[in-house]
């Protein structure tokens, strides 16, 4: 219940009321199975506020506390946004060019692509 409704807050955008409700849930319940996907929504909660460094933490947390989930692919696509986003293109270059060569078939590396290719010319 507690991920449900925090999920629903991401989704209407009141972020600062999810952060808080997602900190709980992980806390309280490591191991559920929705913890990866949580954790997954902290970042993007933390991602929509400008919150670029801590984002990265919790993708971080998704890809390798939690590998083989369903949101480890876009944990690694959203953390290479947040580095350029924080103007660290190295760390972005890094992580979109792994996405691509690890999982080139799939939706989260056609974006790492254009994400890719939009760094190379700036």
């Amino acid at each position: 219940k507690a991920y449900r409704e925090a999920y629903l807050l991401v989704r209407r955008g009141s972020l600062n009321e999810a952060v808080p409700i997602l900190e709980a849930f992980i806390k309280n319940h490591p191991k559920s199975r929705f913890a990866p996907d949580a954790v997954y929504w902290l970042g993007e909660s933390l991602y929509g506020q400008g919150r670029y460094d801590e984002a990265v933490l919790q993708f971080d947390r998704v890809i390798k506390e939690y590998q083989g989930s369903k949101k480890e692919l876009s944990a690694l696509l959203k953390q290479g946004q947040a580095f350029a986003k924080m103007g660290d293109a190295k760390s972005a270059r890094i992580i979109f060019q792994q996405l691509i060569n690890e999982n080139p078939h799939t939706a989260q590396a056609r974006i790492a692509k254009a994400k890719l290719k939009a760094l190379s010319q700036q």
